[in-house]
């Protein structure tokens, strides 16, 4: 994990805020950025995590799935904020992984895929 939040750490402005949730999952709050912003960081994330890396004698290859969600004002509450990410985020797990899915409100049920020109994977 200590792996995971240097490559982000290196990635990241002043600004943002990487934390860790617990497990393997992180969340990144990254203010003042688009949605074409933050697709692109999520992709930039992705290619972080491709090059294995050693822990000890062992070689670990990474790979991360990414839920993207877009705070505006209709959010009162962090807590609800994280839940909709959190479900864009196992969306895209639950879709095979490697990806991002982008939520989107009145979609809890089928929040939207990102295949467009990039492919990633993660929780932004």
């Amino acid at each position: 994990m200590r792996e995971v939040g240097k490559r982000v750490s290196k990635l990241l402005r002043s600004q943002d805020i990487l934390a860790r949730l617990g497990g393997d999952e992180f969340a990144l709050l990254l203010p003042g950025r688009s949605w074409e912003e933050g697709i692109a960081f999520g992709n930039a994330v992705k290619n972080s995590m491709e090059p294995p890396f050693k822990a000890g004698k062992t070689t670990i290859h990474l790979s991360c799935s990414i839920g993207i969600v877009a705070h505006s004002f209709q959010y009162h509450s962090i807590n609800t904020l994280f839940q909709d990410g959190d479900k864009a985020l196992y969306r895209a797990k639950r879709r095979g992984g490697k990806q991002t899915v982008i939520f989107e409100e009145g979609k809890e049920e089928n929040p939207a895929p990102v295949n467009r020109t990039m492919e990633q994977d993660f929780f932004a």
